[in-house]
């Protein structure tokens, strides 16, 4: 039987969670995240489509924001639920949303 590519993936990242998390802490995207807030009203809810753990998703919560994260990957979500508990987490594929736009 074929295997959901979906499947493989997660898999895949779920053996690496640590791994990946450690490469990604090391990385900055100040940059980036200030233009993004700049764009922002105040306490709006952002859906953080694939947030993988916990840069993006600490910075925006930080920010005042509410953040409803999304990933395929169970194992990154459990790290990041731990690290931002102020945040709401669901296991998702980012080609299957069903949230209302805006």
């Amino acid at each position: 039987m074929k295997k959901d590519p979906n499947d493989i993936v997660r898999e895949g990242y779920d053996k690496i969670a640590e791994e990946y998390d450690d490469y990604r802490s090391a990385f900055s995207a100040e940059e980036e995240l200030d233009e993004f807030m700049s764009f922002v009203k105040p306490n709006s809810h952002i859906l953080d489509v694939g947030c993988g753990t916990v840069m993006v998703t600490r910075a925006l919560v930080d920010n005042g924001l509410q953040v409803t994260g999304i990933d395929i990957f169970q194992k990154m979500l459990d790290l990041t639920k731990c690290r931002v508990p102020q945040a709401i987490f669901e296991i998702g594929v980012m080609t299957a949303l069903e949230f209302e736009d805006d």
